[in-house]
């Protein structure tokens, strides 16, 4: 270090360097450096902004997590302790509305977001604000997993918070495009018809309404179209295309960074010089292999059974309702299995039952942040 790189513009050249290198090569390394060289300096916006785009980039990135908490934890500090003091002592329904809202968008935890926007609504059951963040919480969790029972519980808060108000058009607009991207084509002329009568002029609503009338609808029961969709991981072209007339903002899903197929096919076999491990593999969610490395036995053995297993643990997180399947340890004779949902693949580790599972954790969270690609 030269005897004046104190000087505020060369410690801003060294920011510039470090900014460059994050667009020349965007890994998570690289921003949580950047980062962390941020708050050092003092730049606590560009640590805070750069934090935020960080975890729509690379939300499954146990490094870039680790970081995002601690830099919006520090940021929010103040108002988190402000308004959980209120929640103990004077709780509004704001209070509850102010804090799922900081968990969801700053804090991006929609678990805890959920919990406050439920204990809200058991205390405040009419509120039309909790139930349009109940519903803006689901609605992130449906966009990112297109699980069914997010989508029927993000229309039923929207719904209700349009009884409250028949005026909020986010509202309105929001439940629109909700019903016809499932292709609940009858139901979705109910919002659009009632932002008519208070916005005659919306140029959306009334293309929308000229596009949708005489279609019939895709099936009558709600639950049923929201799990086609579940089933297809998305809408259909043609219904995405109909309820484009309501823009959606993009979503965090559609940014995520994915698994480097070919990158994690090669460093599968890093597994080998941790102690204790047995087997490990990477497949898609659909259970095609990318990567194994096996000692012994099969590689397409290992990975049937790692589907079948993963397949059951995604099915039982969707009906607890805590969202998809993200990471769990199972015990078996003489051995554990380590697995872990990211960027839309699965990575499996076996070992001794004697491995601890901090090192195995650490080592799959070193693998995952060096595979993910924005």
């Amino acid at each position: 270090m030269g005897w004046f790189s104190w000087l505020p513009w060369n410690r801003r050249r060294e920011l510039e360097k470090l900014e460059a290198e994050v667009r020349r090569n965007m890994t998570p390394a690289a921003i949580c450096t950047l980062v962390d060289k941020y708050q050092q300096q003092g730049e606590v916006n560009n640590a805070v902004e750069t934090a935020r785009r960080a975890i729509d980039r690379f939300p499954d990135s146990p490094a870039i997590r680790d970081m995002h908490v601690r830099v919006m934890r520090l940021h929010n500090q103040n108002a988190l302790n402000k308004l959980h003091k209120e929640l103990e002592t004077r709780p509004t329904a704001q209070t509850f509305v102010r804090l799922s809202e900081l968990y969801m968008k700053e804090m991006n935890d929609l678990n805890r977001a959920l919990e406050l926007g439920a204990d809200g609504l058991s205390r405040f059951p009419d509120d039309e604000d909790l139930h349009l963040i109940n519903g803006w919480i689901r609605l992130a969790r449906y966009q990112s997993g297109r699980l069914a029972s997010d989508g029927l519980k993000c229309v039923e808060h929207l719904e209700a918070a349009t009884r409250a108000n028949p005026m909020n058009y986010k509202a309105l607009a929001t439940l629109t495009r909700l019903l016809t991207e499932v292709g609940a084509y009858d139901r979705a002329m109910i919002p659009l018809n009632a932002i008519m009568r208070f916005a005659p002029e919306d140029a959306s609503a009334s293309s929308l309404i000229g596009r949708l009338q005489g279609l019939p609808p895709l099936g009558t029961d709600l639950e049923d179209l929201f799990k086609t969709v579940e089933r297809s991981s998305g809408p259909t072209p043609e219904n995405k295309s109909l309820a484009d007339a309501f823009p959606a903002e993009a979503t965090k899903a559609s940014l995520a960074a994915r698994v480097d197929e070919a990158l994690a096919g090669q460093r599968v076999a890093d597994f080998k010089r941790v102690d204790g491990v047995r087997a490990a593999l990477v497949m898609d969610q659909g259970g095609k292999v990318v990567g194994s490395l096996v000692q012994q036995g099969s590689a397409a053995e290992l990975a049937e059974v790692v589907h079948a297993i993963y397949a059951v643990s995604e099915d039982s997180s969707r009906r607890m309702d805590i969202g998809s399947f993200k990471r769990g340890i199972l015990e078996a004779p003489g051995m554990r299995l380590h697995m872990t949902e990211a960027g839309g693949h699965v990575i499996a580790v076996i070992t001794t039952k004697s491995t601890r599972d901090e090192v195995i954790r650490n080592a799959m969270n070193s693998f995952i942040d060096s595979v993910l690609k924005a």
